[in-house]
């Protein structure tokens, strides 16, 4: 007789609801995974004019790219001082146009500061930073992450102990219980692929990182070439940075630069369009083609 606690149900008939609510569960992830990607694909790229380099930084190496990107511009113009393990950022007058440097001198103007503190006191622009990528489509399951994706994790963690607990009842009664274990290390395996998911860039964000690559292949390569004597165009530095990593800070000599930000073994510029010079240093997983890593951003 069917008693109304499925505990006490028998095999065939706890595996059907257990089988059942978990394909529910997959195919409510399938749904948002498919929403969340195809809402942002398009077929022409337009690179917004707005878009700064450390829009493009974080998209190319994540939250460390855009630290890293705007540290690079201040000392390439001299508004930063290396000072061992810390550094002196001084207050620029007229103040910059850009919101981002705008807070990282606000942050680290006048004082000295460990690269620890200063990334954590530049946390909340880089937030908005990554906000404003998400706003444009640029930036994927980071919004999912907060909202749908923690629900449905929850839920495939509830249906995970609901099916141990009849796995147990059905250890101790000496039933078959090999596919029931089956089913549960399917919901384990999909709840950590869920509930892991992070932020990473859209097809969208990749087409425009892959349409601004190109379009600056040529500047970038013409800079990356130039010899440690001719110093390039400082508002070229938080470009070559965000893009291919602080190693790029090597070629005009800013040694005292990597005393903050470590560079990488061995830099080498090659086919610098589409493969980085510096992946080794700056922990991206995004070098040559434009995830999101660190990114936070990958996945």
């Amino acid at each position: 007789m069917t008693t109304f606690n499925p505990l006490d149900w028998q095999g065939p008939a706890f595996l059907a609801l257990y089988g059942g609510l978990l394909a529910v569960l997959v195919i409510l992830v399938i749904v948002r995974w498919i929403a969340a990607g195809k809402s942002f694909r398009h077929d022409g790229v337009v690179i917004p004019d707005d878009l700064s380099y450390y829009h493009i930084a974080f998209l190319a190496r994540g939250r460390e790219g855009a630290v890293q990107a705007v540290l690079a511009a201040l000392h390439a113009r001299g508004s930063l001082e290396v000072k061992g393990s810390t550094f002196l950022i001084y207050v620029e007058d007229p103040p910059p146009a850009d919101p981002f440097e705008y807070q990282a001198i606000q942050v680290g103007g006048g004082t000295e500061i460990s690269l620890g503190d200063f990334t954590l006191h530049l946390s909340p622009a880089v937030e908005m930073l990554e906000a404003d990528l998400e706003e444009r489509g640029l930036l994927i399951w980071a919004k999912g992450k907060r909202k749908e994706m923690p629900v449905l994790t929850a839920l495939l963690v509830a249906l995970l102990v609901f099916g141990l607990a009849k796995f147990g009842l059905g250890l101790s009664r000496e039933k078959p219980v090999s596919i029931l274990g089956l089913f549960l290390f399917l919901t384990g395996v999909i709840a950590t692929k869920v509930g892991g998911r992070k932020t990473r860039i859209s097809e969208l964000g990749k087409s425009v990182l892959g349409a601004f690559r190109t379009r600056h292949t040529k500047q970038v390569r013409q800079s990356a070439e130039g010899s440690a004597t001719e110093s390039p165009v400082p508002d070229a530095m938080p470009l070559l940075v965000g893009l291919y990593g602080v190693g790029m800070m090597e070629i005009w000599g800013f040694s005292d630069f990597h005393q903050l930000v470590p560079a990488p073994a061995k830099t080498w510029i090659g086919d610098i369009g589409g493969t980085a010079s510096s992946c080794g240093s700056d922990g991206g997983s995004s070098c040559g083609g434009g995830g999101c890593g660190g990114c936070g951003g990958g996945d």
